[in-house]
């Protein structure tokens, strides 16, 4: 499972405070069982520091590119 979605998925699984096991598939960012596996590597490293430091400075934005399936059209 790539790297960025996993944390992507810890993200968004923080940011909106539901259970692991709640973390939407559609998003793509791995199941909720992954991301609850490798967040104490990634607390531990520092990286929930760095997000949050870079995340609280004056002017900064957190983008999130998701493409809803649903809004496909098919023709």
């Amino acid at each position: 499972m790539n790297e960025r979605r996993v944390f992507c998925g810890i993200l968004f699984v923080l940011h909106n405070a539901i259970p692991w096991e709640y973390l939407p598939q559609e998003l793509r960012f791995g199941c909720g069982m992954t991301c609850w596996r490798r967040f104490p590597d990634w607390n531990d490293a520092g990286r929930r520091n760095d997000c949050t430091g870079a995340l609280s400075r004056p002017g900064s934005r957190l983008t999130v590119q998701y493409q809803d399936p649903r809004d496909t059209v098919v023709g």
